[in-house]
């Protein structure tokens, strides 16, 4: 079956919009540009919200990627400025983030020995969470990974 570019954009930002709302804590089974099928446990107030992320969902934003290549995400982790003062990039917080004792070494491999990373890997979200960012700015993460690699 041969997909198009628009088909493929609207899959991925289905894909974003799917994960934005279950990082809100709502239980959903799944989306679409029209409309949200919720679990039995979502809450009349969860799901006003949910509805109210869907009427706002920019559907025009490039597609974000389930899978980029280590080193463009490297690349783009560089270009993340956490601290101006001393200059530090995300790629150098999470260097020293995984060389602190203790740390799990799974994450420490998956940083410096993985090909590639996927979007939906859990060290993706510890991570996100240690550098304090959002599912937004991790799925721009992805974009310009993809667009270094």
């Amino acid at each position: 079956m041969i997909v198009s570019a628009d088909q493929q954009k609207i899959a991925g930002r289905l894909q974003a919009l799917h994960r934005h709302i279950e990082t809100l804590g709502i239980p959903i089974d799944g989306v679409s540009q029209t409309s949200i099928a919720f679990l039995a446990e979502a809450t009349q107030e969860q799901q006003t919200q949910a509805n109210a992320v869907l009427a706002g969902w920019d559907w025009e934003l490039a597609p974000v990627p389930d899978v980029v290549a280590m080193h463009g995400m490297r690349k783009a982790l560089r270009a993340v400025v956490i601290s101006e003062d001393p200059p530090l990039n995300a790629m150098e917080v999470l260097a020293t983030y995984i060389a602190l004792p203790g740390t799990d070494l799974n994450l420490k491999d998956d940083l410096e020995y993985a090909p590639y990373v996927r979007r939906n890997h859990p060290s993706v979200t510890l991570f996100r969470d240690f550098l304090a960012k959002t599912e937004a700015d991790v799925d721009a993460l992805f974009i310009d990974a993809l667009e270094k690699s």
